[in-house]
């Protein structure tokens, strides 16, 4: 399966000329499994994974850490920039017009603000965004109209159970073997 999602992700982006793919990095499963399929393709064809983690002071510490691991490990270039300042600007001009902001409210805007900036920064390097949902997310619609959906979806066809199913694997036979014999995994191109 992880191999498939590698191939089709490399044929999507190879045959619509794709100049960098941009993902945002939760520290969750579904980014590091993206993540991981976006790097395999990076390896092949030298088209740069860019890669953000975008926190506000409800990302617990630990997330944040994990999406600095994954970051490091997987893109060509990662940074953490946190938006929380710029949210709270938005939600006191929202509360300006239509009055004190629901919890609900400030998530969805801060879930728009960090597609805004995945999108600024693909149109800059003439890339797309990544999609990290997954079929479970799609079908309880656990997502974001216009904030969190990207513009190709590796996992879209995987229900959450399988994404879990793919990490373990991934972890099991793919990281050991990069770690037994990295010198032959980079030379031969990746899997």
């Amino acid at each position: 399966v992880f191999k498939r999602l590698v191939q089709k992700t490399k044929e999507y982006v190879v045959n619509n000329n794709i100049q960098a793919m941009i993902l945002g990095i939760s520290g969750g499963i579904d980014s590091t499994i993206v993540a991981a399929i976006c790097y395999e393709v990076s390896v092949m064809t030298g088209i740069p994974l860019i890669g953000r983690s975008l926190p506000t002071k409800f990302n617990k510490e630990e997330e944040v850490n994990a999406a600095t691991l994954v970051g490091k490990a997987f893109c060509t270039d990662f940074q953490t920039v946190p938006i929380g300042d710029w949210c709270k600007e938005l939600y006191s001009d929202f509360s300006l017009v239509e009055g004190e902001m629901t919890p609900i409210a400030k998530g969805n805007i801060q879930a728009r603000f960090r597609m805004m900036y995945l999108y600024n920064l693909a149109s800059i390097n003439k890339g797309i965004v990544m999609d990290t949902d997954n079929l479970t997310e799609n079908n309880l619609g656990y997502w974001t109209l216009h904030g969190d959906v990207g513009d190709f979806n590796p996992l879209g066809g995987l229900w959450k159970t399988e994404v879990f199913k793919l990490a373990e694997w991934y972890k099991d036979n793919y990281v050991q073997k990069r770690i037994k014999d990295t010198n032959g995994y980079f030379e031969s191109g990746g899997i």
